[in-house]
């Protein structure tokens, strides 16, 4: 019964994720064609305002759902012990995908822009004056070295990395994207990594491995005994992979 309960939360909440992404959707097109169309902007506005207010009541009915799945969990979890070591699994798994909060040691590091501004981009007089702005490989180069050293959990400006995470430069350079969200090289940026605390200061400390960050940016990194990580608020759609069974 338990199980079939489960199972019913579980399809439940991926109905509800299927509207919320075609109400997010929605709400994107009518964005869009707002100056495409002869509708006043109060219409479309009151639209926009509805369609938010559905989004987020549904996400409320999500987490109520996820909560109601995670009980199920925890009573297969109590029931015998390989019911537990398939919990076990399944949260390791959440965790890898960042779709559970988490929290533990590490190591923060800041990133510091030092007499760099706008036109950094552009040519001046005194070249050592302009620097070079941060780039989104520059971060990519980074992290892989936290991943090296056996980070469980990494995360920039609070957007939480996953396998599924891109990360680029915008092609002016003026920005730098976070699978889809955007940081300014020109500002600081904070990169929180949880794993072995002293395993990771000690990477960062090697010779050379910070030699990435341009020269114009202050970098700074502490051991931390309680990294907070917020999971990822990207839903994941799989359109063409499939599980096999070969």
């Amino acid at each position: 019964m338990k199980k079939l309960g489960s199972q019913i939360a579980v399809a439940v909440v991926c109905c509800i994720l299927g509207f919320m992404i075609s109400h997010q959707l929605k709400i994107v097109s009518i964005q869009e064609s707002n100056g495409n169309t002869n509708r006043s902007s109060t219409e479309i506005s009151e639209e926009v305002d509805k369609l938010s207010k559905q989004k987020g009541e549904l996400q409320k009915k999500v987490d109520d759902l996820q909560k109601q799945v995670k009980g199920y969990q925890s009573a297969a979890a109590d029931s015998n012990s390989t019911n537990k070591q398939i919990l076990d699994e399944l949260n390791k798994d959440k965790m890898v995908l960042g779709v559970v909060d988490v929290a533990g040691p590490g190591v923060e590091i800041t990133i510091t822009p030092q007499n760099i501004s706008h036109s950094s981009s552009t040519t001046t007089d005194n070249a050592s004056d302009r620097g070079d702005a941060i780039k989104g490989e520059d971060i990519v180069d980074l992290i892989n070295e936290l991943n090296f050293s056996q980070a469980e959990a990494v995360s920039v400006n609070d957007n939480r990395i996953t396998a599924l995470t891109g990360i680029k430069s915008s092609s002016g350079g003026s920005d730098i994207f976070i699978g889809d969200d955007r940081i300014s090289p020109y500002e600081k940026i904070t990169i929180k990594a949880i794993g072995n605390s002293k395993l990771l200061y000690s990477a960062l400390s090697y010779p050379g491995v910070l030699s990435m960050i341009p020269e114009n940016y202050k970098v700074e990194y502490n051991k931390v005994d309680n990294i907070k990580m917020k999971k990822s608020d990207k839903i994941v759609k799989f359109d063409f992979a499939k599980p096999s069974n070969k």
